[in-house]
């Protein structure tokens, strides 16, 4: 099953209608869309709003280790590189208010990931100068979703919308944003499916062992292990040859911060080639 949730009603109309979902006349707490394979939520604005439709979906659902989770919205932005209708993929979810951090583990290759920060209200660009795309939703489906499910099987697409500009956007604009990109969100939904599938069957067990070898030369830690792993899953679906990456570094030895950093860095730039 695909799960997907959207605040918004205008975001989730044209995939209502690009997979014919009907409405589930049954549930009242929450506007929900469904056929055999997918489940649409609308939550509402705003993080809180998003973690209780998403806690609410999950309950009902019962998820498996084979389903995953779409976030799907749109987003203002200060990175100028990025154009009004460009689809990111999300793989860093700051929380405004806390500065806690969240990781979706992204697998599929599309483009250049993005970080994202959730904010409590709009936000206006005067209010941030840090390079960013801005969101209201997305640390309330991240904080939800560790409790359910796993990080890859979390994904987060988000639509340029703005430039944290102040005036109101036109519907029908926004309409178009999502319309016009329809096959790509679902070309990112069906890799992502696909993959889980793969991941499954993904034997790591060489892999693990350099990893571990690597961890204990320059003491990584905790955190910094499961990243490794995570990645090095990552790289082997994607056909690299990881062993090979990583014995390069088998021999280093450092307890010094800074190349320990470094290093690992290095380590986790080769296995995203």
């Amino acid at each position: 099953m695909v799960f997907i949730v959207t605040a918004l009603y205008i975001e989730a109309k044209p995939i209502i209608e690009f997979y014919k979902l009907t409405k589930r006349m049954d549930i009242h707490e929450f506007e929900v869309f469904h056929n055999d394979n997918i489940s649409l939520i609308i939550s509402g604005t705003g993080k809180i709003k998003s973690a209780i439709a998403c806690t609410y979906l999950l309950t009902i659902y019962k998820p498996t280790k084979h389903d995953v989770l779409v976030n799907i919205g749109f987003c203002g932005t200060n990175i100028e590189e990025l154009k009004k209708g460009t689809v990111i993929m999300i793989n860093k979810v700051t929380d405004n208010e806390t500065k806690r951090d969240y990781y979706p583990d992204v697998f599929i290759n599309y483009g250049r990931k993005y970080p994202v920060t959730c904010f409590s209200h709009i936000v206006k660009r005067e209010e941030t100068d840090i390079k960013t795309n801005v969101d209201m939703e997305s640390t309330g489906i991240m904080e939800v979703c560790q409790k359910f499910i796993y990080s890859h099987q979390v994904v987060l697409i988000k639509i340029v919308s703005d430039y944290l500009s102040s005036g109101k956007i036109d519907k029908a604009y926004l309409n178009t944003l999502i319309v016009d990109k329809l096959h790509v969100i679902d070309d990112i939904i069906k890799k992502t499916v696909s993959i889980i599938n793969i991941n499954e069957e993904i034997d790591i067990t060489e892999e693990t062992k350099f990893a571990k070898l690597i961890s204990d030369n320059i003491y990584l830690s905790d955190a910094m292990k499961i990243k490794l792993l995570s990645e090095v899953r990552k790289s082997k679906i994607r056909g690299l040859n990881a062993i090979e990456i990583l014995n390069k570094y088998a021999g280093i030895k450092t307890n010094i911060k800074t190349e320990r950093k470094e290093i690992f860095e290095r380590i986790l730039q080769e296995l995203k080639q």
